[in-house]
């Protein structure tokens, strides 16, 4: 089987390529076996497609070359591919409940983790590092991810606001001191608030940190810093868009402990006199 990772792309992107980027799609998707002995005129002339759109699927899935394509398929050819994304059905028995939701939520976090850029990582944690205040947003499940960045970095000392209120947001984004930076997290990127959000912060020059699915959507298009997860497969059966949520909480678990790593001895001792507080609380 190929890897993963560049199915999971091919995958999280299908619904946006070309007609002639499908035929390519799902050829490979077939056999990619075969692809990782072809040139890009093979695969164009098995598809019925130009050369020039085999290397622009390539793009489209963000693999830089057709080169890195077939190595990547030929890395995973002797690999098994577990399970796809499962539902639940009626009367199913618990252990196939956790054992589908257990390999859901390791799928989403573990194709996230592959794609995610290093170095868009490292921007973002410089920008938080010099930022005297990040505003966090979110709506519905993604609210809980702004409020988890929200609480992992004010136990380190950095100041972060959660706000779900677009009107207070705005509000805020009016008066944010210099190197201000506001984190937005949907799924879609697409939704009328984070679109409007996005060009206010930008408008007002404060460094935007998008995180949404990997694709072309509208805050990956404006955000300064784009992070995306890998579009899971839903169940269809679900509760709060559970795969997207993992994904997103690793994004925000590698942002914090890349920050985290940064900051090593400043943040320990934060860690230490909070965790002193709650101890003081507890005793009342």
């Amino acid at each position: 089987m190929m890897t993963i990772n560049v199915k999971r792309r091919i995958e999280s992107i299908y619904e946006e390529l070309t007609k002639s980027e499908k035929k390519i799609a799902d050829f490979v998707l077939i056999n990619p076996v075969e692809v990782t002995a072809m040139t890009t005129s093979d695969l164009a002339e098995k598809t019925g497609a130009s050369p020039a759109t085999v290397i622009r699927f390539c793009k489209s899935i963000g693999i830089d070359s057709f080169t890195q394509l077939k190595v990547s398929l030929a890395s995973g050819v002797t690999k098994s591919e577990p399970t796809q994304f499962s539902d639940i059905e009626a009367n199913e028995p618990v252990e196939s409940i956790k054992e589908k939701l257990l390999y859901n939520a390791y799928q989403s976090m573990a194709d996230t983790t592959k794609y995610l850029d290093d170095a868009k990582i490292e921007t973002a944690v410089k920008a938080i590092e010099k930022a005297p205040v990040i505003y966090a947003f979110g709506i519905g499940a993604s609210w809980l991810v702004a409020e988890n960045f929200m609480q992992k970095f004010n136990r380190v000392g950095q100041s972060v606001i959660a706000i779900s209120d677009v009107h207070i947001m705005l509000a805020s984004l009016v008066s944010a001191p210099k190197n201000a930076v506001m984190l937005l997290v949907s799924n879609s990127g697409n939704t009328k608030e984070i679109t409007y959000l996005v060009e206010a912060g930008n408008q007002h020059g404060i460094k935007t940190i998008g995180i949404s699915q990997f694709g072309s959507n509208y805050l990956s298009k404006k955000s300064d810093i784009a992070l995306h997860t890998v579009k899971p497969k839903e169940a269809e059966l679900r509760s709060a868009a559970t795969s997207s949520l993992h994904a997103q909480f690793m994004v925000v678990d590698i942002l914090f402990f890349s920050y985290a790593t940064r900051n090593y001895e400043k943040i320990y001792s934060t860690i230490e006199t909070s965790r002193q507080e709650v101890k003081d609380y507890n005793k009342l």
